[in-house]
């Protein structure tokens, strides 16, 4: 510790820090991403699951929309889960009108310290989505093999909006789908 400097804050609470001879600070950090920062921080980090269920061609797995007025879902990552071989799955997004149906599926808030309700609309199928597009993802499913997509918060939807997974392929399979996301307020109201 020989020629090592102490230096101390002023205040009621002073924090010491020691900087070495060499005239280095010694610091350390932590990252954590943002859907664990949004979820201690706001409470606003949410995961949506689909109860595992025979779905059959073209049937929607889970559908999530966004209905809050002032913050974007950004979708951090999807997972599906099927019990069949060569089954397709197609993660779309939907700008246009379209009303879950089927199911409902409930946000479950990831801090349960300090819980919110999610400001989605989420279901097992959907009203008004005639043709896919927006395709973001269409890919063969394995049995038995978690699929995950991780986004990082990068696909952000606004009020209305919304993000849908669908089979494409394969004969009726018991599958299930989960969609993690958080809110936030948009990058031009941050400014």
């Amino acid at each position: 510790m020989s020629g090592n400097t102490v230096i101390e804050s002023g205040g009621i609470n002073p924090t010491k820090v020691l900087v070495r001879a060499e005239g280095q600070l010694e610091t350390f950090s932590t990252s954590v991403d943002e859907f664990e920062n949004v979820s201690a921080r706001d409470s606003n980090s949410f995961s949506w699951t689909s109860v595992p269920f025979n779905s059959s061609d073209a049937d929607t797995m889970l559908l999530v929309q966004n209905t809050s007025d002032t913050l974007f879902l950004h979708i951090q990552t999807i997972l599906v889960l099927t019990d069949l071989n060569s089954t397709g799955a197609t993660v779309f997004t939907i700008d246009n009108a379209v009303t879950p149906s089927g199911t409902t599926v409930v946000g479950v808030c990831w801090n349960r310290a300090a819980p919110k309700v999610a400001s989605a609309a989420a279901a097992t199928n959907e009203i008004g989505n005639d043709s896919q597009e927006n395709i973001i993802f269409d890919e063969e499913i394995f049995a038995d093999v978690p699929r995950v997509w991780d986004l990082h918060g990068a696909l952000i939807l606004p009020k209305g909006a919304a993000i849908g997974i669908d089979f494409t392929l394969g004969a009726t399979a018991l599958s299930s789908a989960s969609i993690l996301g958080f809110y936030a307020i948009p990058d031009s109201l941050r400014r």
